[in-house]
């Protein structure tokens, strides 16, 4: 994975999100991962913007 690469969660990954928090669940493994409040923000710029670079740029930026 470089900068220039968008991320995101694979399809047997379903994320929900509750309040300013997020889970994940990795359905093949059972497997589930918390994000906090920082970071479900991180994901939510890192999966909505065109790269990864981008989402750093943002961050940097304080959006």
């Amino acid at each position: 994975m470089t900068f220039k690469d968008r991320a995101a969660a694979p399809a047997h990954v379903p994320v929900r999100f509750l309040d300013q928090e997020s889970v994940l669940l990795n359905l093949e493994t059972e497997r589930y991962f918390g994000l906090d409040e920082t970071g479900t923000r991180m994901w939510q710029l890192l999966t909505t913007s065109p790269s990864i670079n981008a989402a750093y740029q943002g961050t940097a930026r304080g959006i």
